[in-house]
């Protein structure tokens, strides 16, 4: 599905979550439920890359390429805007679990 869209726009909003959003990181997942979609579980504003989520820091990027790596498929793209909310605590996900980073 992102691959698709990224095909599709030629633009994203990478975010970096914080340990508060990680319910909202498994909505997006697909592992967690999200009824009407992961979208309406967060304050998001729209940019020229993409819904921003309010309070985080992101990057907003374009696409360069992408190309067939094994099973996946490797994205390239150049980052073109920053916003920077001051998270120190972004959201790690290790061995199947959230931990905090600290």
């Amino acid at each position: 599905d992102l691959v698709e869209a990224l095909e599709r726009t030629s633009c994203a909003v990478v975010q970096i979550l914080g340990w508060e959003h990680r319910q909202l990181a498994g909505m997006f997942a697909g592992t967690d439920p999200a009824p009407g979609g992961p979208f309406g579980f967060g304050e998001f504003t729209d940019t020229e890359y993409g819904p921003l989520l309010s309070g985080t820091d992101a990057v907003g990027v374009r696409l360069q390429e992408t190309r067939p790596v094994g099973w996946s498929v490797e994205v390239l793209a150049r980052i073109e805007q920053t916003w920077l909310a001051g998270d120190d605590e972004p959201l790690v996900h290790l061995r199947g679990r959230w931990r905090r980073a600290l």
